[in-house]
């Protein structure tokens, strides 16, 4: 069993493995109760988890703020461009500039001046937006997406997030009914490729995404057995270099309308 890893995120201190709160919004599954959403993250915070991520835009934003608060623990917060300057000002540890470009960098300057010493991150899809956001100074973060299908974004001197790693649920048992053909054909190929079952599908997905250098790796969690799953992959670590060098042989990557989710209204 391997440790579960602590790292500097910046200033903060923080678990290698974090909760992402995205799931849960609708459009994630089964949407969880408050009371769900809580022992969630219990479980994740009793399973070593030190670093949650939410968005003002995503379900019970407010409830991992005070979570989060009232156990003096990291927490990231996503601040979406035109709804910057209405944002109520966050207490969280770091706030990400989602979907940054670099057309609105002054834009995002003058809201970091605004909201005094906190540490500022940006998220991003794209090449160009990746690249804006090295050059920003103002940036001590980039979350980025990382997973068995997606590898545009490898670790870099700057200090990134993984997420995705699973593809909201694409790499998870739940891959083999997706709703959607291509989705579904992605997920079945990985999985056979790979030579493993659809329930060791998300863990080894996992401990790929913690088999490089991010300092922290986002996994979306909306039910208990999530929680498990992520927390069995984070024990048993990263896969060894002999498992590594056989998946880079492996053709898993996908074009971008599959690993972009944005896109999957136009996949068929």
């Amino acid at each position: 069993m391997a440790s579960k890893e602590m790292t500097h995120l910046g200033d903060l201190w923080v678990s290698r493995l974090g909760m992402g709160c995205a799931t849960f919004s609708p459009g994630y599954g089964v949407r969880p109760t408050p009371s769900n959403v809580f022992k969630l993250m219990q479980r994740a915070y009793d399973g070593g988890i030190r670093f949650f991520d939410t968005s003002l835009s995503y379900a019970y934003h407010n409830a991992v703020d005070n979570f989060c608060i009232g156990r003096e623990i990291p927490w990231a917060t996503k601040v979406e461009y035109p709804y910057r300057d209405r944002a109520p000002v966050s207490t969280c540890s770091l706030i990400q500039a989602h979907n940054f470009s670099r057309q609105h960098h002054e834009d995002w300057h003058r809201y970091a001046v605004s909201q005094g010493r906190r540490m500022f991150g940006a998220t991003i899809y794209d090449d160009e937006s990746y690249h804006a956001a090295l050059e920003c100074p103002l940036m001590s973060t980039v979350q980025v997406p990382f997973s068995l299908v997606d590898r545009r974004f490898s670790p870099s001197a700057c200090q990134l997030i993984a997420r995705s790693v699973l593809l909201q649920g694409v790499l998870t048992k739940f891959g083999r009914t997706h709703k959607n053909d291509r989705l579904r054909s992605v997920a079945e190929f990985v999985r056979e490729s790979l030579g493993v079952t659809w329930e060791e599908l998300p863990i080894v997905a996992i401990r790929f995404a913690l088999s490089f250098n991010f300092r922290v790796v986002l996994v979306g969690m909306s039910c208990s057995e999530d929680v498990e799953v992520a927390l069995e992959a984070w024990d048993r670590g990263p896969l060894d270099s002999e498992t590594l060098e056989h998946i880079s042989d492996l053709p898993l990557s996908q074009p971008k309308d599959i690993v972009d989710p944005r896109r999957w209204r136009w996949t068929t």
